[in-house]
């Protein structure tokens, strides 16, 4: 098999595995809903956001499909964009952000509006500069605050658990 396609298997294996871009899967951690934002940016870590809107010619559109970003430990970025899967890496100084894409699984979005989607958040989240977060609410922002990207505190509740 030609070698993209073995890092596409392998990646999409590796997600599988640890649950990426999955907003149903069990596990601990909601992601913050503290206003603020302690010195050194230490609320992202370990924290799973679900899409909500994006920026798109200028305006905010709302997520076509369902699309996810996990802060993980040791800088680890993983997530979707409503058709394929990515990992990367983030560091993080306060407020200051900085995303670098890096593998991402190759499937094609047979939906225009997945594809929009698709585009805009692989080509924003190397783009930020900057987060916030309030009342569980992440907004990630570019050059001159303008607002890229905005993520609701993903649940990460056992589905159709009993107490």
């Amino acid at each position: 098999m030609p070698v993209r396609v073995w890092t596409t298997l392998l990646l999409v294996g590796a997600c599988v595995a640890a649950a990426c871009g999955s907003s149903s899967h069990s596990g601990s951690g909601t992601a913050s809903t503290s206003s603020t934002n302690p010195a050194g940016g230490a609320t992202l870590v370990g924290t799973s956001w679900d899409l909500q809107t994006y920026s798109a010619a200028g305006k905010m559109v709302p997520a076509a499909a369902s699309a996810s970003l996990a802060f993980e430990q040791q800088s680890k970025l993983s997530g979707s964009t409503g058709c394929n899967s990515f990992t990367g890496t983030y560091s993080v100084s306060g407020t200051t952000l900085k995303i670098t894409l890096g593998v991402m699984t190759a499937m094609g979005c047979v939906e225009p509006a997945r594809q929009a989607q698709e585009t805009a958040v692989t080509k924003q989240l190397p783009m930020v500069t900057a987060y916030a977060i309030d009342n569980g609410t992440l907004t990630l922002t570019g050059s001159a605050s303008v607002k890229l990207l905005v993520y609701s505190a993903a649940s990460r509740a056992l589905t159709g658990a009993t107490p």
